[in-house]
């Protein structure tokens, strides 16, 4: 039961995320993501691209306003060799690229909870290292822990592709950072979030009244 209204959780989280970037419009410097690379991760509740041709640092996320947080970004670990894990990030069941082995385009990647001890706010970062490659910055996934395990996880697929053709291009390095801030929600979310709650109180009510008629 504990499961499955955690997977209800995520599920009206990812859509909360939807809506957020439909529907408002901060300050923010990083770009939304399209659907396509919203959807190349499993189990974050926001996407967002860097600025063009930059790479990850703190300094960068705080200069993009990532998830509209402007400062107090800090990078935990980075994964540059797959598969591979460095602290609280792992990424394996690591899939290469068929015509260049050498790529990563997909995998699992772990993090333990223990971060959330400390940061409010958690991203994994994909960037690929090569030209020719859309988008060209780091894309920047929200994760929400999990709370009914020692840690959280998901499957990937590259986020990017080859300009030329739309084929896959590999990741150079998966890293994960941290905000001891939260991020900032907009009236949308509570409005956005109240329709949800109706919409579920309606359903009930339905359900109530077809079975005692």
């Amino acid at each position: 039961m504990a499961g499955s209204i955690y997977t209800l959780f995520r599920s009206i989280a990812a859509m909360a995320a939807v809506f957020l970037a439909v529907s408002w419009s901060g300050p923010a410097v990083a770009a939304v993501c399209s659907a396509s690379i919203f959807a190349a991760i499993t189990n974050h509740v926001g996407c967002q691209i860097g600025a063009t041709g930059a790479n990850d640092s703190d300094t960068q996320l705080d200069d993009d306003n990532l998830f509209s947080l402007s400062n107090g970004w800090t990078e935990i670990n980075k994964v540059e060799s797959f598969p591979g894990s460095e602290g609280a990030l792992m990424i394996d069941n690591i899939v290469l690229n068929s015509e260049i082995p050498q790529e990563l385009v997909g995998g699992r990647w772990s993090i333990d909870n223990v971060v959330w001890d400390t940061y409010s706010t958690i991203a994994l970062i994909f960037k690929d290292g090569n030209q020719n490659v859309s988008p060209d910055a780091y894309v920047a996934y929200q994760i929400l822990e999990d709370t009914e395990a020692s840690e959280t996880t998901g499957t990937f697929v590259s986020p990017f592709t080859n300009l030329n053709n739309d084929n896959l291009k590999g990741v150079s390095h998966i890293t994960l950072y941290g905000n001891l801030a939260a991020v900032p929600l907009p009236a949308a979310f509570w409005l956005f979030g109240s329709a949800l709650s109706l919409m579920g109180f309606a359903g009930w009510r339905r359900k109530r009244m077809a079975a005692t008629a």
